[in-house]
């Protein structure tokens, strides 16, 4: 598959050139080595589509929205001075972030 990219790729850009046309021979040799490709490709890669991969993306899909639904806190209208009270009072997050005080604030110039 990756011989007959190649070779298209090379007859295309050598005898294309400024003009844009290519001779019937050569029109031809391309069309046989994506033929060649279309053929590679439907003999290795090409089945795995019916093999389960949509459902292994599709799963994965799931747990990632799972993740944010129950993992992420909403942070729609808060300010930036509040956003450490979000991740504080989250049922997950707060053995993680731990408990704010007044030493650990982080002072602006």
């Amino acid at each position: 598959m990756l011989v007959s990219q190649i070779m298209v790729g090379a007859v295309v850009a050598a005898q294309l050139g400024d003009q844009g046309g290519v001779s019937n021979g050569y029109a031809y040799l391309v069309l046989i080595l994506i033929g060649v490709y279309v053929a590679g490709f439907g003999w290795s890669w090409g089945p795995l589509g019916w093999l389960g991969f949509s459902f292994f993306f599709g799963g994965w899909v799931m747990v990632m929205t799972l993740f944010v639904y129950f993992f992420l806190p909403e942070t729609k209208n808060v300010p930036m001075e509040k956003m450490e009270t979000v991740w504080v009072e989250h049922w997950f997050w707060r053995r993680i972030v731990g408990d704010f005080g007044e030493d650990t604030k982080i002072e602006g110039p």
